[in-house]
C-alpha cells in the first residue's frame, strides 16, 4: 500500500507542462475526476470535471484513501522524470548492430521445420477404374 507521502510527493512534484488534471480512485472505489488540485499538509482538495450526483463540485481528500490516480494526457519522458519516476533497463542492448534476441520464446527453442511433401502415390486414386496389365 502507498503511504500518504508518496501521494503527497506525486502531487508536489506534479510536472509544471502538465495540465493539473486526472482521475482518483479511493478506497471506497469512488472514482473522482478532476481538473485541478490543491494540497494543504495532510489534504487534497480536488475540483471536479463535472458535479457529482448531489451536486458536490470539490472533494477534500486525506492522501491514505487515494488508491490511484490516473493521468489523463500522455506523459512525456522529460514529465515523467520530473514527477521523480526513473525507468531501469530491461532489454538488453543491440549488440554488433544485431537486434537482441527475442524474449517471447526460450533460447533453446529452434523453429519447427516442416517435412518435405511425400512422395505422389502410384496407386490410382478411390473410384479410379484400373487398367489390366497383360
Amino acid at each position: 500500500m502507498t503511504s500518504r507521502q508518496d501521494w503527497f510527493s506525486i502531487f508536489s512534484n506534479w510536472p509544471a507542462a502538465l495540465p493539473r488534471k486526472g482521475v482518483l480512485v479511493t478506497s471506497l472505489n469512488e472514482t473522482i475526476a478532476f481538473k485541478d488540485f490543491w494540497l494543504k499538509d495532510e489534504l487534497l482538495l480536488v475540483e471536479r470535471i463535472a458535479p457529482d450526483a448531489m451536486g458536490a463540485r470539490f472533494v477534500v481528500l486525506n492522501y491514505e484513501v487515494i488508491n490511484l490516480v490516473k493521468f489523463t494526457n500522455p506523459l512525456s519522458a522529460a514529465e515523467i522524470a520530473s514527477a521523480g519516476f526513473t525507468a531501469e533497463l530491461t532489454r538488453k542492448k543491440s549488440v554488433a548492430g544485431k537486434p537482441a534476441a527475442d524474449k517471447t520464446q526460450p533460447a533453446d527453442t529452434q523453429p519447427v521445420k516442416t517435412p518435405a511433401a511425400a512422395p505422389a502415390s502410384t496407386a490410382p486414386a478411390v473410384g479410379t477404374p484400373r487398367t489390366p496389365v497383360a
